[in-house]
């Protein structure tokens, strides 16, 4: 009965956790995009990540307070002290990673303004942005599901499978959400924004195959934590940094914008990926079976951005083409709530 109440406990904390995260996100995108719109420059970039950032901290902790009020109380300096030096782990580790990360963020677009000037950095972040988008609703959100649930996984043994079955789910999710922006990303700013902006387009597709990983494996990188293997995160890190830093360096070297985005969208892409096995070998996965499921999934999302495609090699234009990709869109997320469905209740009538 006690392991029951607990259970649905741990479900309704899940709840509030995904639904917390997305809402954060997604006010954060708005707020900075808007501000973006009326021109406020950067101080609405910092208002919009702010009250993203502090939104979902009062909320999770009001809501955590008064779910679990008498353990807050009944906490002491002598259980500080043992909690610091049982997860000693983290800061040492996670520490450095952490910095090295805030570096890595931002150090792409001062370089590329550094090399190529403002022009070619307001494409890149506005391509960037658009990307992250469906990172902020699925990506961040996901990961403080999956990292409870993979630390209770791992004391009943199962890790392998519960880490295999959020990475089918993400596959289903991430892939045609992806594919369909990458497909009609020039022909989609040339439409919203103007024919001028259509190069942000092009960097979005050339970063498309790094935002794709990232939304899959950012959301398994608890892994590190529950497995406390908190050091190859902080070397991840390191060598997602020198690869950025090389794509841009390369690039200038030839004084071509556009090869500097597909070296850093692919290398770090690439990275990403080999992160993604890394973090399933760990877990208890075969690598070949994650990599046909890869492979069988992007046939699945491929197949479902063939119209957009086909209306492009037909020369459409940018509208017909941006059209496309709104029923496309609307078609995929129906196949992607059906499969997600689907699987759900085969799981159930299984259980």
């Amino acid at each position: 009965m006690r392991c029951s109440r607990n259970g649905r406990r741990a479900k309704k904390a899940f709840r509030v956790l995904a639904t917390t995260s997305a809402q954060r996100g997604l006010l954060q995108t708005v707020l900075q995009l808007a501000g973006g719109l009326a021109k406020v420059g950067t101080p609405g970039l910092i208002v919009g990540q702010l009250i993203g950032q502090w939104g979902g901290l009062v909320q999770v902790g009001r809501k955590s307070w008064l779910a679990d009020s008498d353990k807050f109380r009944g906490i002491s300096i002598q259980t500080l002290s043992d909690a610091a030096r049982r997860f000693r782990r983290y800061p040492l580790f996670t520490l450095p990673g952490a910095m090295v990360s805030a570096v890595d963020a931002n150090i792409a677009p001062l370089l590329i303004a550094h090399f190529f000037g403002s022009g070619v950095t307001g494409y890149f972040a506005l391509g960037e942005r658009l990307v992250s988008i469906p990172f902020s609703l699925i990506g961040a959100s996901t990961q403080k599901v999956f990292y409870p649930a993979a630390a209770a996984a791992k004391h009943r043994g199962e890790l392998a499978a519960e880490t295999a079955q959020m990475y089918g789910h993400l596959l289903k999710i991430v892939l045609p959400v992806v594919l369909v922006l990458a497909a009609c990303a020039p022909e989609l700013f040339s439409v919203l924004m103007g024919q001028r902006w259509r190069e942000a387009g092009v960097y979005m597709q050339w970063l498309s195959l790094r935002a794709c990983f990232v939304m899959i494996v950012f959301p398994l990188t608890p892994l590190i934590f529950v497995l406390d293997k908190q050091a190859i995160g902080t070397l991840f890190s390191a060598l997602q940094l020198a690869v950025r830093v090389g794509a841009v360096y390369a690039g200038s070297r030839y004084q071509d914008a556009r090869l500097a985005v597909a070296l850093l969208g692919v290398g770090t892409g690439l990275l990403w990926l080999g992160y993604l096995f890394y973090l399933l070998a760990i877990s208890g996965n075969r690598v070949s079976t994650a990599l046909t499921k890869l492979l069988s999934e992007t046939l699945i999302a491929t197949a479902i951005v063939v119209p957009i495609l086909a209306v492009k090699f037909l020369h459409a234009t940018d509208f017909l083409v941006t059209l496309t990709a709104g029923v496309t869109g609307l078609v995929g997320a129906g196949v992607i709530f059906r499969r997600l469905g689907a699987r759900g209740a085969g799981s159930s009538a299984a259980h």
